[in-house]
């Protein structure tokens, strides 16, 4: 409960180098709590105003949205989730030999090498509010189901190929409108792969397998070529290579770390490591596979199998649109307007009223307005 910027350190540096095996192992995972405060309130300030004003220009202006709810049949083929990272590369073999047996779901940024690999995904989830998952998705020409929150980018909802099936994200507004739907729901936490976790058993499914989740580097990469821009944005820069050579140098001037599974150590950075151990820290009701040639092994609990399991062990998957009940949204417009007039209040109190009530300032932390911030409130004015 207590802020980073609130936390002060006084080290004794004599005292620590008496023993530095045994002082130095607190401060190091303090360092970590501190850092990974530090990341979880900047991202909440960078992204959550922009994912209520994303989910208000989405909410406000599709005509009906079509939702996943939540279902009690056991799925009896498993999930493959595909990850961008540099691991996926190896597995290519064991997709196509298995995407009859298991259902595809992939990250955006896995959508263009796939795609040069002809491998086409039975659905993609997204969360992203920010450009870089339209940017991934307006590649893909294929049909494709997008699992997704109404907090994503709007762009993407007005793709001619994107077939959305929306998710709660659990945020205020979205409680509004959702209320009484028995609607599949993920926690906002900012981790595409741990809310597909927590989707998945929502949808039938008691086990996933992990391609391409890294959680460091292989072969001096943290993801797949064209994974995360790369092609492209090299492609244009290459006059006298300046971007090249600036990325060389942030890549080296990056701080590294390593993280250890089952003897096998694994160069990373911070920020992935933090996120290594976020993924370690959560329990989830599916279990989970991972393929022989896994990179990271994550842990020496999780099963390894071949693609020869697969086609043993599982009948052919059904269909794509008969695996889980899809429904339009009823009621669309009596909801808008109970959560329009809603915020309708909501503006007025606090454009018009010098002293904002505490009930009005507790409901902007909820959705991330920073009632002193000019450009937040000029935002809304323009929504409404």
């Amino acid at each position: 409960n207590i802020h980073s910027n609130d936390v002060s350190l006084l080290l004794w540096q004599p005292l620590i180098e008496t023993k530095p095996d045994v002082y130095l192992n607190p401060l190091k995972k303090l360092k970590d709590i501190l850092y990974k405060a530090s990341i979880s309130a900047n991202t909440a300030k960078a992204y959550g105003f922009l994912e209520s004003s994303n989910f208000l220009i989405n909410a406000l202006t599709l005509e009906d949205v079509n939702i996943a709810t939540k279902i009690k049949n056991k799925m009896n083929n498993p999930a493959i989730i595909i990850s961008s990272g540099a691991s996926l590369e190896d597995n290519v073999d064991f997709i196509k030999k298995t995407e009859k047996k298991a259902f595809l779901f992939a990250l955006p940024s896995s959508l263009p090498f796939l795609y040069s690999k002809k491998i086409y995904p039975d659905f993609v989830i997204a969360v992203d509010p920010c450009y870089g998952t339209f940017y991934h998705l307006l590649k893909y020409t294929k049909p494709i189901f997008l699992i997704a929150p109404l907090t994503i980018c709007p762009t993407i909802f007005r793709l001619n190929n994107i077939m959305p099936i929306i998710f709660n994200y659990g945020t205020f507004l979205e409680n509004i409108l959702f209320e009484n739907i028995d609607i599949v729901t993920s926690p906002a936490e900012g981790s595409v792969f741990i809310n597909l976790l927590r989707i998945l058993p929502q949808l039938g499914f008691d086990e996933a397998i992990i391609i391409g989740q890294d959680f460091g580097y292989k072969n001096h990469r943290s993801h797949v070529p064209e994974g995360i821009f790369e092609k492209e944005f090299l492609f244009w820069s290459n006059y006298f290579n300046p971007v090249e050579n600036s990325i060389k140098k942030l890549e080296q001037a990056a701080e590294r770390t390593s993280i250890n599974v089952n003897g096998k150590e694994i160069i990373t950075t911070f920020a992935l490591k933090l996120y290594y151990q976020h993924f370690l820290d959560k329990k989830f009701s599916i279990r989970l596979i991972l393929p022989e040639s896994s990179y990271n092994p994550i842990s020496d609990n999780i099963k390894k199998i071949n693609y020869e399991y697969v086609l043993k062990n599982y009948p052919n998957k059904p269909g794509v649109r008969n695996i889980f009940p899809v429904q339009k949204f009823l009621q669309m417009q009596e909801r808008k307007k109970k959560m329009l007039d809603f915020l309708n209040n909501f503006y007025i109190n606090i454009k018009k009223n010098n002293n904002v009530t505490l009930e009005y300032k507790k409901i902007a932390e909820k959705i991330f307005i920073d009632l002193n911030n000019k450009k937040h409130i000029k935002k809304l004015s323009k929504i409404f």
